[in-house]
């Protein structure tokens, strides 16, 4: 199960950086096609010292992962499957920048923390509705306003919140 989204201006393990914990006890995985950089702790601490922009965005940006993971949890506990896929699909369209989403449904059980069939069945209510259309590894959202309506508040939440702390 997947805690949290990281896209195109994010980072992960920036929790880390101002520690002296020198590695996460979990993994990273990449679900969509993509560029990513990975950065050595040392220089980065060294940087930090020196940049206090640098130092707030990391903490920025730690910050947004506790809310995700904690948001993540309450969600999982108390949303039911198909508004926990329209949350997750307007995230993943949020942080790819795209309305087309190369997601099998399989990644999107692993992203919900439920079985692929609930996943099948969340689609294929979105997409009867029209808000989506899928097919084999490509989700597309057709009618955003309408996604948001069927999403949990858990969405708007953490769409606030990456707002305040980082901007549009």
């Amino acid at each position: 199960m997947d805690v949290g989204l990281v896209g195109r201006d994010g980072v992960a393990g920036a929790q880390i950086v101002s520690g002296d914990i020198d590695d996460m006890p979990f993994d990273g995985i990449v679900r969509v096609r993509g560029e990513a950089a990975r950065v050595e702790m040392a220089p980065l601490r060294a940087q930090l010292t020196s940049d206090p922009l640098l130092a707030r965005l990391l903490s920025r940006h730690a910050h947004l992962t506790s809310a995700g993971c904690v948001t993540s949890a309450g969600c999982i506990a108390f949303h039911p499957a198909h508004r926990r896929c329209a949350r997750w699909l307007l995230e993943a369209s949020d942080l790819l920048a795209s309305d087309e989403l190369p997601l099998t449904h399989d990644q999107l059980a692993h992203m919900m923390g439920v079985r692929r069939e609930s996943v099948t069945v969340a689609l294929g209510s979105l997409d009867s509705r029209g808000l989506i259309e899928h097919g084999r590894a490509h989700i597309v959202v057709r009618d955003r306003t309408g996604l948001e309506t069927a999403a949990c508040e858990c969405y708007d939440v953490m769409r606030r919140e990456r707002r305040r702390l980082l901007g549009d």
